[in-house]
C-alpha cells in the first residue's frame, strides 16, 4: 500500500503558456520499495503531457511524520517558469511529535505539468537528498535536438539521431539556432576541427550560439541507451590542446587555443570539462583561457574548468557589463599571469570567490578581490545600481527580499573556515570598500577565521599602478605559501 499526501499548486505560466499543477507525496506503507534513484516519466516529455516523478529518501523512516521532522516540514513543489525549474522544498514548521505508527516512508512521488516547451531542471537542494535532473520539453515553439558524437559512424551528418550525429562540436554548434539543444556524447573535442575552421588556428573557440543549450555527458552512439546522461561516467572534455601534445599543463602550450569556450549572448553550457586554454595574446585574446564571456549572460552549470591559463582570467573572463550565472561549477587549478586565476571580472555583475568559500571547505586558502558581500548594500552604494537590479530579475530589494538574501554571501559566512586574503581599491565606486570591510569584520573579529584586508589608496575597480599590482602579487604569494605550504614569509 502506498499512501499519498498531496499538495496541489496552481501554476500560471508566463506569456500565455499552459496552466499546470504539481503534486508530491510520500511512498510509504508496509512493503513500500524505495526507488533506485530520481527519475521522471516520460524522460523527454511534450508540452501537452503531465510528467510523473519518483525518488528515494536518504533512509527508511518509521512513518512520514518522522520523515517530515527530519526534512523540515511537508514536501511541496515550487515551479519557476522564468528560469524553467521545478524544486522540491519542505514547508515548515516541522512536526515535533509523531504518533507511533509503523508505516515506513521510503521515497517521494508526484507529478507536475504540462510545462512550456524548453529546457527544464527538476531539483532539490536539501543536503539529505540533493539532486538535479535536466530535461527538455518539446512542443510548439521548442527548438530541435542536435547530437554530437565523435564516434558516430556516418559522415553525412545532420544531428537528427546518434547514428547521424556530427563528429565534431564545431559543426553541431554551427547547425544550432535559437531555442535548439545540442547534446554532446563523451570524448575529447577541440575547437579547430570542423567546416571552415583552419587546423591549428589559436583563435578557434567553441562559440555558444545565442539562446542555445549545450548539454554534455551523453553515452552516445553504440550505447545500450545512447540518451543516458551522466557527466562523470560519460565525460565530455572541451580542450584547447589543438595538437594534443601538452605535457603536465606547462609545456607545449604556446600553440593552444586562446579561449576554449566563448559567448557573446545568452544560452547554457551544462556538464562540460573545459581545459587547456592559453589566452596569452593581445587584447581580448589575453583574457579567458577556459571561457571568455563578452557581453554575455551565458549560464554555466555543472561544469569543471581547470588547467587553463591567461593574462586575465585563467578559468573565466567576464567583460563588458554582463551577468553570467555559474552554478555547481568547479573552477580550480587555473593560472593568470596578472589578474584572476579563477575569474577575471571587468565591469560585470559576477560573484564567485566569496560564494566559493562559503559553499565549500575544499580550499586551504582564498584570495578575494573587490567582492560583493551583500546585494542590498551593493544596490545602495555602488555607482550603477542597475547591475544589481538586472541580476535580481528586475526587482527591487523590497519586492523580493528573499532573492536579494539568497544572492548575498553575508548570510552564509558562518560556514567559512578558509583563511581569506581580501583586496580592494580604496576609491572603488563599482564594488565599494564597505563590502570588503564587512567581510573582514565578520571573518576576523566574529568568526575567528585567519583574514587580512589590503586596501589600495586611490585605486578604483582594478589596480592601475605598477606598485599596487606588484604588492598584490606579493601578498597573494606570501598568503598561499603560508597556508598551502606552511611557510612563514615576511609580509610584503
Amino acid at each position: 500500500m502506498k499512501a499519498r499526501i498531496e499538495i496541489v499548486i496552481a501554476v500560471s505560466l508566463l506569456f500565455c503558456a499552459p496552466v499546470g499543477a504539481a503534486t508530491v507525496g510520500w511512498i510509504d506503507g508496509i512493503g513500500a520499495v524505495a526507488p533506485a534513484g530520481w527519475s521522471i516519466t516520460p524522460s523527454n516529455p511534450a508540452s501537452t503531457q503531465v510528467i510523473t516523478f519518483k525518488g528515494p529518501t536518504d533512509k527508511s523512516y518509521g512513518n512520514s511524520c518522522n520523515a517530515e521532522a527530519t526534512y523540515g516540514g511537508t514536501p511541496y513543489l515550487s515551479i519557476n517558469n522564468a528560469t524553467k525549474t521545478i524544486e522540491l522544498k519542505f514547508q515548515g514548521p516541522a512536526p515535533t511529535m509523531c504518533i507511533l505508527i509503523y508505516k515506513p516512508a521510503v521515497g517521494f512521488q508526484g507529478d507536475f505539468g504540462p510545462l512550456a516547451a524548453g529546457n527544464w531542471a527538476f531539483k532539490c537542494t536539501n543536503p539529505l537528498i540533493a539532486f538535479q535532473l535536466n530535461f527538455t520539453v518539446t512542443g510548439a515553439g521548442a527548438g530541435k535536438i542536435i547530437r554530437v558524437d565523435q564516434h558516430a559512424p556516418l559522415t553525412t551528418a545532420d544531428g537528427s539521431s546518434w547514428s547521424k550525429a556530427y563528429r565534431n562540436l564545431h559543426d553541431g554548434l554551427a547547425a544550432a539556432t535559437s531555442g535548439d539543444t545540442v547534446r554532446v556524447a563523451d570524448g575529447t573535442y577541440v575547437p579547430d576541427v570542423g567546416s571552415g575552421v583552419v587546423d591549428g588556428d589559436r583563435t578557434a573557440s567553441f562559440v555558444i550560439p545565442n539562446n542555445v543549450t549545450v548539454l554534455c555527458g551523453y553515452a552516445g552512439y553504440g550505447a545500450l541507451n545512447p540518451d543516458a546522461r551522466n557527466v562523470d561516467t560519460y565525460p565530455t572534455i572541451l580542450s584547447g590542446d589543438l595538437n594534443g601534445n601538452d605535457l603536465w599543463g606547462i609545456l607545449n602550450i604556446s600553440d593552444n587555443s586562446y579561449h576554449v569556450v566563448s559567448s557573446t549572448g545568452a544560452g547554457t553550457l551544462d556538464g562540460a570539462t573545459i581545459t587547456a586554454g592559453n589566452a596569452n595574446g593581445s587584447g581580448d585574446d589575453g583574457c579567458g583561457g577556459g571561457v571568455l564571456l563578452k557581453g554575455s549572460s551565458l549560464k554555466i552549470d555543472g561544469c569543471k574548468i581547470h588547467g587553463n591559463k591567461a593574462d586575465f582570467g585563467g578559468g573565466v573572463a567576464c567583460l563588458e557589463g554582463i551577468a553570467p550565472v555559474l552554478i555547481n561549477t568547479e573552477i580550480t587549478g587555473n593560472w593568470a599571469w596578472i589578474f584572476g586565476g579563477c575569474l577575471y571580472n571587468d565591469d560585470a555583475n559576477v560573484e564567485l570567490t566569496n560564494c566559493l568559500i562559503t559553499s565549500t571547505r575544499r580550499f586551504k586558502a582564498a584570495s578575494s578581490g573587490a567582492g560583493v558581500i551583500d546585494q542590498v548594500l551593493q544596490w545602495g552604494i555602488e555607482d550603477t545600481p542597475g547591475h544589481v537590479i538586472n541580476y535580481m530579475g528586475g526587482r527591487q530589494p523590497w519586492a523580493d527580499a528573499d532573492k536579494y538574501r539568497e544572492g548575498s554571501p553575508l548570510y552564509r559566512l558562518g560556514e567559512v573556515k578558509t583563511p581569506t586574503l581580501i583586496h580592494v581599491g580604496g576609491d572603488d565606486p563599482r564594488v565599494p570598500a564597505a563590502h570588503s570591510r564587512t567581510l573582514y569584520r565578520a571573518l576576523k573579529q566574529y568568526l575567528g577565521v585567519p583574514t587580512e584586508l589590503v586596501i589600495y589608496p586611490g585605486e578604483g575597480h582594478g589596480l592601475s599602478t605598477y606598485e599596487h599590482r606588484r604588492a598584490k602579487l606579493e601578498w597573494d604569494l606570501a598568503w598561499f605559501k603560508r597556508y598551502l605550504f606552511g611557510e612563514e614569509p615576511a609580509k610584503p
